[in-house]
C-alpha cells in the first residue's frame, strides 16, 4: 500500500512559459504556408479589385446586406487598397489567430501538470487538423471567431482576479469589450451568445470600479451597437445577413417552401461571378424561410429537436471532408477520437454544473473552463441548427474551447483520483 499520495500542485509560471514558447514554435511550423479566403469574396458576388476608390468602398459600407464580416472585411479592403492585396488579413492575421486560439487556451487551462499537458497536447492535435481540414473552404472568420473569444475571457479572467488596478483594469476592461465586439461582429450568430456572454462579462467585473466596467461597454456599444442600429435603420436587419434563412433551409430541407419572391435583381456584378444575393429581394426571401421555419419549429417541436440531435451528434463526428477538399494525414486518425473526447469531457462538465446549478449557479460563469462550455455548447447548438454540408469547416470554430474542457476534465479526474487514493489510505490506517 503506498505511504505517500501524489498532491496537485500548480505548476510555476516558468512551465507555462515554455509549454507556450513550444506550442508557437510548433504552430508556426504548422501553419508557415496557411492563408484564407476573403470574407469579401463570400459567395463569389465580390471581389477585392472592386473597392479601388474611396467612394466604392462608402457604398459598399452604406448598402451591404450579406453576411460579409464589416470589420473583417474593410480590413480586407483596405488592405488591398493600401497595399495591393490581403495578405495582412487573409495570411498574417489568419496565421496569427490560428496559433494565437489554441495558445489561448494552454493560457486558460488548468495550471497543473495534467492540465499543462493535456491541453497541450490536444491544442497540437487540433491545430494540425485544422491546418489540414480548413482548405476545404478556408474563411478566415471561422478562425477569428474563437481567437477574438477567448481573448475576451482571457482579459475578464484577469480582472477577475484582481491582477491589475486603476488605469491598467480600465484598459483590460475595453480591450475585453473591444475583442467582444469583434467576436460578435466575425459570426452573425454570435448575437444570440452576446446575452450570455455580457453575463460572463458583467459577473467577472462586479469588483472592477464603474469606470472599469463603463469602459467594457463603450466598444460594445459604439461598434456592434452602431453598426446593428445602422442596419437595424437602414435594411430592418437584426443581425447582419440577408441569408440566415437560406442557411437554415440547408439545415432543414425537409421543412415546406413558402413562396419566394423572384430575384430579378440577382444577375451576376462581373463576368465568372456567382449571382448577386445582395438585394432587398433576398433579404425578403431569408425573412419568409426564417418564418416557415421557425413556424414549423413550434408545430413540430419534438421533430425538430431530434433532427437538432442529430445535426449535433453529426458536427461532433468529426468529419474532414469538404466538398471536394480529402484530407489524408496520419495525424486525423488522432484528431478525431480526440474531438469525440472532448466532446464527451464537455457533456461530464456541463452535467456537473446542472448537478450544482441550485447552489453555486455562477459557478460556470466565473471560471474559464465553465464560460468554454457554456460558449462551446450553444456555439455547437447554432451552428449545428443554422447551417448544413459543411460541418468539418463549423467544428473548427469550437476546437480550442473544447481544448480547455478537456484539460479541466482531465485535471478534474485526476484530482478525484487523487482523492480516492488518499481516503483508501486514511481508511487503511
Amino acid at each position: 500500500m503506498p505511504t505517500e499520495i501524489p498532491v496537485i500542485r500548480p505548476l510555476s509560471s516558468g512551465w507555462l512559459a515554455g509549454a507556450c514558447a513550444f506550442f508557437v514554435a510548433f504552430g508556426a511550423l504548422l501553419v508557415r504556408s496557411s492563408s484564407a479566403t476573403p470574407a469579401v469574396t463570400w459567395m463569389f458576388i465580390y471581389r477585392l479589385t472592386d473597392f479601388d476608390s474611396v467612394p466604392a468602398i462608402i457604398a459598399f459600407i452604406r448598402g451591404v446586406r450579406v453576411p460579409i464580416p464589416i470589420v473583417i472585411g474593410l480590413g480586407e479592403i483596405f488592405d488591398n487598397y493600401l497595399f495591393g492585396d490581403s495578405w495582412l488579413v487573409d495570411c498574417l492575421l489568419y496565421r496569427v489567430a490560428l496559433v494565437g486560439a489554441f495558445l489561448l487556451a494552454i493560457v486558460l487551462s488548468p495550471r497543473t501538470v495534467t492540465g499543462l499537458a493535456t491541453s497541450l497536447f490536444s491544442s497540437a492535435v487540433f491545430l494540425w487538423g485544422t491546418v489540414l481540414v480548413h482548405p476545404g473552404n478556408p474563411q478566415v472568420y471561422d478562425i477569428l471567431y474563437p481567437f477574438f473569444l477567448l481573448g475576451f475571457i482571457l482579459l475578464i479572467e484577469r480582472v477577475r482576479r484582481g491582477g491589475s488596478r486603476g488605469r491598467k483594469q480600465v484598459m483590460q476592461s475595453f480591450a475585453a469589450g473591444f475583442l467582444l465586439s469583434m467576436s460578435e461582429l466575425s459570426r452573425p450568430f454570435v448575437l444570440f451568445l452576446l446575452p450570455v456572454l455580457l453575463l460572463m462579462g458583467f459577473l467577472n467585473l462586479r469588483g472592477a470600479t464603474r469606470r472599469a466596467r463603463i469602459f467594457f461597454l463603450l466598444p460594445l456599444l459604439l461598434i456592434s451597437g452602431g453598426w446593428h442600429l445602422y442596419i437595424g435603420i437602414t435594411h430592418g436587419e437584426l443581425t447582419w445577413t440577408n441569408h440566415s434563412g437560406f442557411n437554415l433551409q440547408r439545415s432543414w430541407p425537409k421543412v415546406p417552401l413558402p413562396a419566394l419572391l423572384p430575384e430579378t435583381n440577382g444577375a451576376p456584378l462581373g463576368a465568372g461571378r456567382w449571382a448577386n444575393l445582395d438585394t432587398p429581394e433576398h433579404q425578403e426571401n431569408s425573412r419568409r424561410l426564417e418564418t416557415a421555419i421557425l413556424g414549423y419549429a413550434l408545430d413540430h417541436p419534438v421533430g425538430m429537436l431530434s433532427g437538432l440531435g442529430r445535426r449535433v451528434l453529426l458536427l461532433l463526428a468529426a468529419p474532414t471532408t469538404i466538398y471536394g477538399h480529402h484530407p489524408s494525414h496520419p495525424i486525423l486518425w488522432l484528431y478525431r477520437p480526440l474531438v469525440w473526447l472532448a466532446s464527451f469531457a464537455l457533456l461530464l462538465r456541463l452535467a456537473r454544473y446542472a448537478r450544482i446549478a441550485y447552489a453555486r449557479p455562477l459557478q460556470i460563469v466565473e471560471e474559464p473552463a465553465g464560460q468554454a462550455a457554456l460558449a462551446a455548447l450553444l456555439s455547437i447548438l447554432l451552428l449545428a441548427a443554422g447551417e448544413g454540408g459543411e460541418q468539418a469547416r463549423f467544428l473548427l470554430s469550437v476546437l480550442p474551447l473544447l481544448a480547455i474542457v478537456l484539460a479541466a476534465e482531465a485535471d478534474q479526474g485526476l484530482a478525484f483520483i487523487a482523492g480516492l487514493q488518499r481516503k483508501e489510505l486514511q481508511d487503511c490506517r
